[in-house]
């Protein structure tokens, strides 16, 4: 063959191939919902050695919502998927499933549509079809009984080959439900042939239908524990007894038990409490797995169990398995409420109150009235004061007084007490010791102070004073010093306090009296209503400690 007829042949092939190639338009019209946004959408094929994130392959998103992209010249078969960017991401079929290749021949047709059905990282939003698989069964389900469903895709009747559970090889059991165009939403229970042999919880209890959604996903994973017509429920309830309930309850009225298991209905007839002869109320309810919350009602909110103050009570919250019965106690409804009885109880009263003295109760509750004749103390069989006091608060503050604030409760030196603070905490009595009283002076007393002992290093001609809260803590006052006899320093002071706090020192807060290391004392506290001597040693004085005397 001659150069010239090579020629001819290679020009020949050249042209075949420019004839027989083509350029192909790859369009996507749409997508599914769940597709991220910003995602970037790849084509990956036989073109670019299945590629799945090219960046020569990306698909642009044009004005009229479609993806396009535009693949090099070729001929013979196409064969491509679409992917997110990674074979994780990659398409699959309208339930989720592995889609394969897409192959169109280049010679058919310019442009390609397609539609991407599901991603396989994200549950499948339109599937036509629901399967449902029980992995486990009831120990006592009959082995010869089929298992069927149940539902409002075929009116709630199981009859019929295709409502029946199949059995794999690993054991679990499995029925394809098809979509109803008029069907969103799926309800269903398992049975064995009839509701009347529906499945239960495990204590034998009514299930609520099951819920599905079509589209959420292609596949459901669940377990059966147990079958109503087949459940021992001998011991299979758990018992609410009301022990209790306020003396104003209305006896025609009917109780309610009102909580989690039926939705917080207050008037629910199914949920009627029963009464005993001794008028108490029982209720039994099906044994459930969790926690029991409930309250009590009359057959509305406005006629809910309250606190004994009132209030609002939070819900009562059991576990089921902790008791087969459950006892409770109303204390108050929301309607007729009865204000809580406290009574304030006066069990030591000073010497000095006068004979036959009115005392009053002073609160925030009457508005502060030293005395008010509602609020007013009455005398027990002991002879003891005492005032029962109704309320509807867990907290109040109080004082006590003989009329008005001049005559109010005080301490041993006759300052009036702080507000008294109640914070009610299951006792409903408060006791009181009323120790004096504003307008009652104590009487003068004379005490005598009596040091018997005084630091070695003290200078003889130091005198020594006795300053506290009965002179105003005055230094070196003529009238507070102490006399000298024989190495004892003695005073006596008319006192009309029964508290004092006191130190001893020569003349200034420098020369105060100390510990046995020289520190400042603390001041001297001393009770004298009992007593009319007292006899004292200083340690140290303040600023000599540690210094020798010399003669």
């Amino acid at each position: 063959m001659n150069l010239n007829r090579i020629n001819i042949w290679f020009f020949i092939l050249i042209g075949f191939y420019f004839i027989s190639c083509k350029r192909v338009v790859v369009k996507v019209d749409s997508v599914p919902g769940n597709t991220p946004n910003g995602s970037n959408i790849y084509i990956a094929g036989n073109f670019n050695n299945w590629n799945p994130s090219d960046p020569n392959y990306i698909l642009v998103l044009n004005e009229d919502s479609n993806y396009y992209v535009t693949l090099p010249n070729g001929f013979g078969l196409l064969k491509y998927k679409f992917t997110r960017g990674e074979w994780a991401t990659e398409e699959t079929d309208i339930c989720g499933h592995y889609l394969q290749k897409r192959v169109y021949d280049y010679k058919s047709v310019d442009t390609i549509t397609n539609s991407i059905d599901s991603w396989k990282d994200k549950e499948p939003l339109n599937c036509p079809t629901l399967t449902i698989v029980v992995t486990d069964l009831p120990e006592n389900t009959p082995d010869d009984d089929e298992i069927s469903i149940a539902g409002n895709f075929n009116n709630w009747d199981s009859e019929g080959d295709q409502y029946k559970l199949i059995k794999d090889s690993r054991g679990n059991y499995s029925v394809t439900i098809e979509r109803d165009k008029n069907i969103s939403n799926l309800e269903f229970k398992f049975t064995r042939g009839n509701l009347i042999s529906a499945e239960s919880d495990e204590f034998g209890n009514e299930l609520p239908t099951r819920l599905a959604e079509f589209g959420k996903t292609d596949t459901i994973y669940t377990k059966i524990d147990n079958w109503e017509d087949l459940a021992d429920k001998g011991d299979n309830y758990i018992t609410v007894i009301i022990d209790e309930v306020p003396g104003n309850t209305p006896d025609n009225d009917d109780l309610f038990i009102v909580g989690n298991f039926n939705g917080w209905f207050p008037r629910d007839r199914n949920y009627i409490f029963n009464r005993t002869s001794k008028s108490k109320y029982f209720i039994s309810l099906p044994m459930k797995r969790g926690v029991l919350e409930f309250k009590i009602t009359r057959g509305d909110w406005t006629k809910q169990e309250m606190d004994e103050f009132g209030l609002v009570i939070d819900n009562r919250v059991y576990w089921y398995n902790e008791s087969n019965e459950i006892h409770i106690s109303v204390e108050n409804w929301s309607d007729l409420i009865q204000k809580k009885e406290i009574v304030i109880l006066i069990e030591k009263l000073t010497e000095i109150t006068p004979e036959n003295a009115k005392i009053y109760f002073a609160s925030n509750l009457n508005g502060w009235n030293p005395g008010d004749l509602f609020y007013k103390f009455k005398k027990n069989d002991m002879g003891q004061y005492y005032f029962r006091l109704k309320i509807s608060e867990r907290h109040f503050e109080y004082k006590i007084t003989r009329g008005s604030w001049d005559t109010e409760t005080a301490d041993l030196n006759g300052f009036p007490l702080q507000n008294k603070v109640f914070n009610y905490k299951g006792s409903d009595t408060i006791y009181e010791q009323i120790v004096n009283w504003k307008d009652q002076p104590i009487k003068e007393k004379n005490i005598t102070f009596v040091i018997t002992s005084i630091p070695k290093n003290t200078d003889e001609n130091d005198d020594i004073y006795i300053s506290g809260t009965f002179n105003g803590w005055d230094l070196g006052s003529n009238k507070y010093k102490l006399k000298e006899k024989d190495g004892i320093f003695t005073i006596t002071l008319a006192l009309n306090q029964n508290h004092i706090e006191y130190k001893f020192n020569r003349g200034n807060w420098r020369s105060v009296e100390g510990d046995r290391y020289g520190n400042e004392i603390e001041n001297r506290v001393s009770k004298i209503q009992n007593i009319d001597t007292l006899f004292l040693k200083v340690k140290s004085w303040k600023d000599t400690y540690g210094k020798i005397k010399f003669w």
